[in-house]
């Protein structure tokens, strides 16, 4: 495909993946990263075979009360995330899917630009 994508935005994803998906289980895992386009939109998921997550926790990705201000954790996600959305809108952004001890999907919802 043809189509750009702003500068780091799939690094820290494929980084979350590893370091919080595949690490913290002692053993090795399988990234997938996929790209298609849907419509006008271009839509990168990366997906972990890893730690997985809970409803719960994919409800507080985003919650900045979670975290403090030394904390780095969910920095690089909140950042994509508003990047993405300062660029193209509420209506893009990242999404989870996820299921604990499985697997998580992160996919991010971008403008398709040739």
């Amino acid at each position: 495909m043809d189509i750009l994508i702003q500068k780091f935005t799939l690094q820290p994803l494929v980084e979350n993946a590893i370091f919080h998906g595949i690490e913290p289980t002692g053993r090795y895992g399988t990234i997938r990263i996929e790209a298609a386009v849907s419509g006008d939109d271009l839509l990168v998921s990366v997906t972990d075979d890893g730690t997985g997550m809970t409803e719960e926790e994919i409800a507080h990705i985003f919650d900045d009360r979670k975290h403090s201000k030394t904390d780095m954790t969910g920095v690089g996600i909140r950042n994509i995330d508003d990047r993405i959305k300062l660029v193209y809108g509420d209506g893009y952004g990242l999404s989870f899917e996820s299921r604990k001890n499985e697997y998580t999907k992160v996919t991010a919802r971008i403008k398709a630009e040739r």
